[in-house]
């Protein structure tokens, strides 16, 4: 069975504010998503079937989102589909190509009880990550667009030429935090180094979840390989997998192309055999460390984005009040 398509990789940490490619973008939001797994993978762990689970997973009210999708979900699985084909065929699907495959490896692996409570605890920290990437966003697109703004305001420029200002500005923006041709550029700026470091170690973390059913390092790699959203990790994921064939332990294959704290986690876990523990655990302390400097970031660009926003209401309270004395006799 072909692994579920792939969206279209985006190499920059705020490339979330339009697509996180480990996310699902559809009806349903991140925190009812990992509702669904939490509850699925609580009632298959109690030994019911998936068909009963899934009316557990999608609560008992038919015309909430989730009620909609367990009535979908319990008809075509009584056609014969896997519980991966049946979410696959939501269109358009609410959930990532990477949720399914790990949901279609879990069916085949019979680990898919244990896997839905991770991939539900995954789900929720990428959607509070996505909120903070949206804040980000949004106030450094407000401080831009005070800055455009106001000047203009100031100096009486005709709206439509202001508008035409901020729509490139905010265009350029945009293309260079989203923009993968803007890569470079990006990687010139500390923040961002910082913030697309730390957001690839938490996407090789991600091999912890295939390991954890019983794959083969090299099956879990090669599984994680199309998902990779960094090109540098990809490349270095790629470059991994024939070593690993030959015989080389995941440490060396990485050695000098991941950072050091990364690497030690990597080893313990080999030498320990518990390399899914590690990994785990290593992206939750790379993951702590990417909304830190997120959160940085934020506290930074909040207070310039109120005067942005400040700003352009200044500027407009002085334009009316210069009409306003321009209208007054003598």
């Amino acid at each position: 069975m072909p692994l579920p398509s792939k969206p279209s990789p985006q190499s920059s940490p705020l490339a979330g504010l339009s697509s996180l490619a480990l996310l699902g973008m559809g009806t349903l939001s991140l925190s009812q998503q990992g509702a669904f797994f939490h509850r699925l993978g609580t009632a298959l762990g109690a030994g019911l079937t998936i068909p009963h689970a899934i009316g557990l997973a999608c609560g008992n009210e038919p015309r909430s989102s989730l009620g909609k999708l367990g009535e979908r979900l319990q008809s075509r699985l009584k056609t014969g589909q896997t519980l991966a084909e049946a979410l696959a065929a939501e269109n358009p699907t609410p959930f990532s190509p990477w949720v399914l495959a790990l949901v279609r490896l879990g069916e085949e692996s019979g680990a898919l009880h244990h896997l839905c409570p991770q991939i539900a605890q995954r789900l929720v920290t990428q959607g509070q990550r996505q909120r903070h990437l949206r804040s980000a966003g949004s106030s450094l697109m407000m401080t831009l667009g005070g800055a455009t703004i106001l000047p203009g305001l100031l100096w009486g420029w005709p709206w439509l030429l202001m508008a035409v200002n901020l729509a490139i500005v905010l265009g350029v923006a945009w293309g260079f935090l989203v923009s993968p041709t803007c890569q470079p550029l990006r990687n010139q700026s500390p923040v961002f180094q910082r913030l697309s470091q730390t957001q690839a170690m938490v996407q090789l973390s991600q091999l912890a979840l295939p390991l954890a059913c019983g794959l083969s390092l090299a099956a879990a790699l090669e599984l994680l390989l199309p998902y990779v959203e960094d090109p540098t990790l990809k490349a270095i994921v790629r470059q991994a997998i024939p070593r690993i064939h030959q015989g080389h332990n995941l440490t060396d294959s990485l050695r000098g192309r991941i950072p050091s704290q990364a690497l030690e986690y990597i080893r313990t876990g080999e030498e320990s055999g518990t390399l899914d523990e590690m990994l785990s655990y290593m992206g939750v302390m790379y993951g702590e460390q990417f909304e830190l400097h997120l959160n940085r970031s934020i506290g930074i660009l909040r207070p310039l984005g109120l005067l942005g926003a400040g700003s352009i209401v200044l500027g407009l309270g002085l334009t009316l009040l210069r009409q306003l004395l321009a209208t007054l006799p003598g």
